[in-house]
């Protein structure tokens, strides 16, 4: 039989479900289920066969609570190298795309002008694979809004549109 665990004082005072349901990011719903799990009494390899990880992973997100509270069980930051383009930026340019888009006639806005646009008005040297994978990131596809044409006239198509036989 396994020990039992030593738990930090106020460990069971708190309410993990509410904050699990709370939690927006699914990595720290996971871990905050695990503290329900053993608040409950039930053991690490239990809990490590509910989460499906290792049980000594459960014990390090113990370990870690203990130590740091709920910091200590929150997804750290990873590792590699930094966005080429930070998040105040991808707003800048996501609203510049929007506006392009709607005041440009006929066609749409490439990879290549956005990244002219980054290298002139930002200061932004990225690659192209960079400013894809924004846009990606952002929402937005190889495929825009098409802009309206210079010599449409919105009566003509809604008088028209009236006149389409229905199927």
């Amino acid at each position: 039989m396994a020990r039992p665990l030593i738990l930090a004082k106020g460990f069971r005072e708190h309410d993990f479900i509410s904050l699990m349901k709370k939690e927006p990011h699914k990595r720290n719903s996971f871990r905050l289920l695990a503290m329900h799990h053993i608040q409950s009494g039930k053991s690490l390899v239990e809990v490590s066969k509910i989460v499906q990880v290792h049980w000594q992973t459960v014990q390090s997100w113990l370990k870690r609570f203990d130590e740091d509270g709920f910091n200590g069980i929150n997804e750290s930051q990873r590792s590699g190298a930094p966005r080429k383009i930070s998040p105040s930026k991808e707003k800048i340019i996501s609203d510049k795309i929007k506006i392009l888009s709607a005041s440009k006639t006929g066609g749409h806005i490439t990879g290549k002008e956005l990244q002219q646009i980054l290298s002139k008005e930002h200061n932004v040297n990225c690659s192209l694979k960079t400013v894809y994978n924004t846009l990606s990131r952002l929402g937005f596809s190889w495929i825009t809004s098409r802009s309206m044409h210079p010599k449409s006239n919105q009566e003509v198509q809604n008088s028209y549109k009236k006149t389409l036989p229905s199927c």
